[in-house]
């Protein structure tokens, strides 16, 4: 067997549809090669802050593999795995000067940009100046241990008996908590054992009236003095906040609201959050509660109540503000890290950045080409393709005409069994005339500034013009805002490039729809196509489909 006659593949899949461009939804199967030739190296210097999952900050350069870091998607917070840390040296670094921070970073490396604000999603770092980045508004946290003081501890178990316990008298007095959160039943127990007692939680016979379990703690109040007591130091109040919180908060739709139907209790709750620089208004009979966000995240911060259906940050994209960047200037290159998460985003300096797409096609850094990749012998993947059932294939990639020599002899086997080839390529490389001849449809999507890779690695004159002539090529572009259709028409211009097709950028059917109705008008004007993302919308980001 000759190199000639194997392929190197990333996947094999169908059958689906294809996905954009001029022949949406024709059935189809996909074959994605591996290797691309813009792939990206992003990196940040080694001192700059990641925002973990836990809301607290590390250097990037300690950050490791298995670590969990908070990204952001579809507009809400969410954790991801760390998947790669690369490190290396670099010639040339640039210094992102915002109002209150200056990020150190690559010239290429691509932060997200407020739409609402500047027009578009994202921006390599070189070309920030003048524009705005998204910046979270949540950092700076403490870790959980650093704030839960032995201190904190004894305030806790007063509040969360304030708000789910009593104390009754049998023999003698005793304190009595009954709460449906095992979590709280534990924890709890965990404080009072450690103070002498030698409690346990044991479930209560009854149940709710929605049937849930009650979990009851029981043991004499000589054990714990101090649990009928109102908190004195800042580690106290900010504990018995937190059980309090535990046992009758509630975060919804951003408000923040503690129940209690006795307005003396909840104008001793009110005070010690004025004591603690958090405004809130009294609700006679009903409570206390706490509006806006960054009230909110004050007293999350401070207080750090242990259930996370209480705690977690599961807020709105309001919670993302804009920062302008002041200047953007060169510096001296040395030593910078990157990483690679799950979901493509972390946070850098409390900016939103992002990875590449299809990394698993040619990120070795983050993925195993030893699992990622296999070199295919040609008859092997006919027979593969075969036995999908279809009479189109879509050959993407990665860039597919890394390998096009070795793509021949498929092409022609897939002439001979009457199937209808279309290769998915960046552009950047010249067809050779033995592809051109076997393929029916070249579908070329040349990148733009908002990928971030450098102009002239990405837009290739010679190559573009070799696609024009083969007569089977259509050009998709693939558009963040109505704003940068100015970039495509300049492109299309120049080179003569003629169909055109937009594809709205997004990794979610929303996101897709939005952009496909924000283009659309501007772009049935100038007298192009647009085109969707079937795959986002139908299955998100699964991979296969």
């Amino acid at each position: 067997m000759t190199e000639r006659d194997t392929l190197v593949v990333s996947e094999v899949f169908g059958p689906t549809f294809q996905g954009e461009g001029l022949t949406l939804g024709r059935r189809a199967a996909f074959v994605r090669l591996g290797r691309c030739n813009l792939d990206c190296s992003w990196c940040f210097s080694p001192e700059t802050p990641v925002l973990m999952a836990d809301w607290t900050e590390r250097p990037i350069d300690r950050v490791t593999v298995g670590d969990m870091v908070m990204s952001y998607r579809g507009r809400r917070y969410e954790s991801a795995v760390v998947q790669s840390v690369l490190r290396r040296t670099v010639d040339h670094l640039i210094a992102v000067g915002l109002d209150d921070r200056t990020i150190v970073t690559t010239p290429d490396h691509v932060f997200i940009t407020p739409h609402q604000v500047d027009g578009r999603r994202r921006s390599p770092a070189k070309d920030l100046e003048g524009r705005h980045v998204r910046v979270s508004s949540l950092r700076g946290w403490e870790p959980d241990e650093s704030v839960r003081t032995a201190d904190w501890w004894h305030g806790w178990a007063s509040g969360l008996i304030a708000g789910d316990g009593h104390v009754g008298v049998e023999r003698w007095p005793k304190i009595f908590l009954q709460v449906t959160d095992e979590v709280l039943a534990r924890a709890y127990c965990r404080v009072l054992n450690e103070a002498g007692s030698a409690c346990t939680v044991r479930e209560a016979s009854r149940r709710t009236a929605s049937g849930k379990v009650v979990y009851r703690v029981s043991h004499t109040l000589a054990r714990a003095p101090w649990i009928p007591e109102l908190p004195s130091g800042p580690d106290e109040v900010g504990g018995w906040l937190a059980g309090f919180f535990d046992a009758e908060g509630s975060l919804s739709r951003g408000q923040l609201t503690i129940a209690q139907a006795e307005d003396k209790t909840s104008e001793r709750v009110q005070r010690m959050l004025a004591g603690i620089g958090i405004t809130s208004t009294l609700q006679p009979g009903r409570g206390v509660c706490v509006n806006g966000l960054a009230q909110i995240d004050r007293f999350l911060r401070v207080t750090r109540p242990l259930l996370d259906r209480n705690g977690a940050h599961r807020r709105p994209n309001r919670l993302l503000r804009a920062s302008l960047v002041r200047s953007v200037e060169p510096v001296p290159g040395g030593s910078v890290v990157n990483l690679s998460t799950s979901t493509g985003f972390f946070f850098a300096d409390g900016v939103l950045v992002e990875n590449c797409d299809t990394p698993f096609t040619w990120d070795w850094e983050r993925f195993d080409p030893a699992v990622e990749l296999r070199e295919v012998d040609v008859a092997e993947l006919v027979a593969e393709v075969a036995a999908l059932g279809v009479d189109r294939v879509v050959v993407t990639g990665g860039e597919p005409l890394l390998q096009q020599r070795r793509l021949v002899p498929f092409l022609e086997a897939a002439a001979a069994r009457g199937w209808a080839v279309e290769v998915e390529t960046n552009g950047t490389i010249t067809p050779e005339p033995a592809v051109a001849a076997l393929v029916e449809r070249f579908n070329v999507s040349p990148k733009l500034a908002n990928s971030g890779v450098a102009e002239e690695r990405r837009i290739v004159g010679v190559a573009l013009a070799a696609f024009v002539a083969t007569g089977k090529a259509s050009f998709k572009f693939v558009v963040a805002a109505p704003a940068e259709l100015d970039q495509v028409a300049a492109m299309v211009e120049r080179h003569s490039l003629a169909p055109v097709v937009v594809m709205p950028e997004g990794t979610t059917a929303a996101a897709v729809l939005a952009g496909g109705r924000a283009l659309a008008d501007a772009v049935a004007a100038r007298g192009w196509h647009l085109t969707t993302r079937l795959h986002v919308l139908l299955w998100g980001e699964e991979r296969g489909r």
